[in-house]
């Protein structure tokens, strides 16, 4: 079994608290925000990477040619939903970043610390054969832990 500490960090719970305070702050600037069911987002037109530029260029288009504006769009809507979509696109690249390496921190943090579970269950269970105090309490409550599928017995047919 790998013993290699790979992360050897811990958050301080001031830095923690300013962490959350900072989420906090990101969701109290942005009172905005929605969420959407999936079948709401499956009815919605998308804009991706390709439609971005084509959006870009309608909006500069509509800037300079007003005449072409139909009567029942409102370019100045046009405007700020873009202007938007850009500044959300930033912010979620950032955050997306920041997600990306706390997921990786977390899961080689977590198998660091699953590592050290499996060899004190594995101590306790060898200080259970040898009958040392309190070892075959402690490895049966781990043990319990620990899913089991149901064994399936062979049936016979008649």
């Amino acid at each position: 079994m790998n013993t290699k500490n790979s992360i050897s960090a811990e958050l301080v719970q001031v830095d923690y608290d300013a962490v959350m305070a900072a989420i906090q702050t990101i969701n109290d600037n942005l009172p905005f925000l929605i969420t959407l069911s999936d079948d709401e987002k499956r009815a919605l037109p998308k804009m991706g990477d390709k439609t971005i530029a084509f959006v870009s260029k309608a909006l500069e288009y509509a800037k300079l040619n007003p005449a072409l504006i139909p009567a029942f769009m409102d370019l100045t809507e046009f405007e700020k939903d873009m202007t938007l979509v850009e500044q959300l696109e930033n912010i979620k690249r950032n955050i997306n970043t920041v997600r990306g390496s706390i997921i990786a921190t977390e899961m080689l943090a977590g198998s660091e610390a699953y590592q050290a579970a499996l060899m004190f269950y594995q101590s306790t269970k060898m200080a259970m054969k040898m009958n040392l105090p309190g070892a075959k309490e402690i490895y049966e409550d781990l043990n319990k832990r620990f899913p089991r599928g149901k064994k399936q017995v062979p049936t016979t047919e008649g």
